[in-house]
């Protein structure tokens, strides 16, 4: 359901700035918005899979796991509200759209910082950052990297 949420408020607001969102017809949008959206979440269950570390118990992998996940989930009723209560206010969609992804960033940031906390109670700060590269940083770049050269 978050997804789906994510999804109608990345379409609308254009949220995901990629050139080629413009040639699908705009009632597909929000289908290749969340389709984009659930790539993102396959591709981080994959890594978070192939990048298990061995040391790292399993109630510790869960909470690396699936933190992106819980922080999202947190943030979902303010994300709701603070774009119900613009629109309400009759904000414009560059504000709207300012104000989303600044939340979206905090949920990135949290993330990390959590992450990071788990990560360095059994591992060096080497490889603590090279385990979030790998998890949380390749995914991103796969949504990023696409937005910016298509």
């Amino acid at each position: 359901a978050g997804l789906g949420i994510l999804s109608l408020l990345a379409g609308r607001y254009r949220l995901y700035p990629a050139g080629f969102i413009e040639y699908v017809a705009p009632q597909w949008q929000v289908f290749l918005m969340f389709g984009i959206l659930l790539a993102y979440v396959l591709l981080h269950l994959l890594l978070s899979g192939l990048l298990r570390r061995s040391r790292l118990d399993s109630e510790s992998w869960a909470a690396t796991a699936h933190a992106i996940y819980n922080y999202f989930l947190a943030f979902m009723p303010l994300i709701l509200f603070s774009a119900a209560a613009l629109w309400l206010f009759r904000a414009g969609d560059s504000a709207i759209r300012a104000v989303l992804l600044t939340e979206i960033f905090a949920i990135v940031v949290v993330t990390l910082f959590r992450e990071g906390q788990i990560l360095l109670s059994k591992y060096s700060p080497l490889q603590t950052f090279l385990y979030l590269c790998g998890l949380e940083l390749i995914p991103l770049a796969a949504l990023v990297v696409p937005a910016v050269v298509l």
